[in-house]
């Protein structure tokens, strides 16, 4: 995951003003600590993008995944397509919107 200003949205402005004044408590300093090993800075979660972007022209990759500046493979979960129909099927039913078929 890439650190963002997430946690700003989701502890709320009030929180995040109190932390950047008065530093975090006991408990906010152990959450982020141990977050901290989930998460990554921003230019470093921006590396692979930036790869991509900066690549020779003529080098197609579209619809690869790609992870670290390499190509990842996908699970079926991603590949199924007869649940991918399905799960549009669901979703248009769920909306009670249908949508024009391609």
């Amino acid at each position: 995951a890439v650190q963002t200003d997430l946690a700003r949205n989701l502890i709320g402005e009030e929180k995040w003003q109190t932390i950047q004044k008065e530093g975090p408590s006991f408990v906010d300093s152990l959450l982020f600590g141990v977050l901290g090993y989930f998460v990554i800075p921003v230019e470093r979660g921006a590396t692979t993008q930036v790869w991509l972007a900066a690549r020779q022209a003529g080098s197609n990759v579209g619809g690869e995944y790609f992870n670290k500046c390499k190509v990842q493979g996908l699970g079926s979960a991603a590949t199924d397509m007869d649940a991918a129909k399905k799960l549009w099927k669901a979703s248009e039913e769920m909306i009670g919107q249908e949508f024009a078929k391609l």
